[in-house]
């Protein structure tokens, strides 16, 4: 009986010194919506693969989420991101869609190193789809808003071809 009264009173004394200790805090992460819309008239990598201008509206939202050090400068950020694309030429269209997620890390030179996970594909009509760009890739984003360096590609593209072929006049 006095082993579990000592118990009971050493088990009373710990729920209090918790119930009334501090609870740790560390600043939560800023989250928030970034949309975006952009139309590029004559998309580079398509207009050189398939000798004719090809236009790209693209639109969709990153979903951003901030980690800061202790002076509130950013150090870390996860961007999941899902876009919708369509991608045009001659008076016909394919529809694509984008989504995975990147991480940057902010580095203390001023670069930033972004990891890049996902999927990037149009759905071409009588072809399936095409895979533009998939899996892993890591580039850096340099102090001087250089050239990104790529440090390891993703995956693609699949041959273009197959778009080419139906967007062509």
């Amino acid at each position: 009986m006095k082993r579990t009264r000592r118990s009971l009173a050493a088990a009373l004394v710990t729920a209090a010194t918790l119930a009334t200790a501090a609870p740790a805090t560390a600043d939560a992460p800023d989250r928030v919506i970034e949309p975006l819309e952009f139309t590029n008239p004559a998309h580079p990598l398509f207009t050189e693969a398939c000798g004719f201008p090809v236009e790209v509206h693209v639109w969709g939202e990153f979903m951003v989420t901030t980690w800061t050090d202790d002076e509130g400068n950013p150090v870390r950020e996860f961007r999941q991101f899902k876009f919708r694309s369509t991608t045009s030429a001659n008076g016909k269209s394919v529809d694509g869609i984008t989504m995975g997620p990147e991480t940057a890390v902010f580095n203390d030179d001023g670069s930033t190193t972004v990891y890049i996970r996902g999927i990037v594909n149009r759905r071409i009509p009588g072809a399936g789809t095409v895979v533009l760009a998939s899996g892993f890739g890591l580039n850096i984003w340099p102090a001087d808003g250089g050239e990104d360096i790529v440090v390891v590609p993703t995956n693609g593209p699949e041959s273009l071809q197959p778009l080419c072929d139906y967007l062509a006049p």
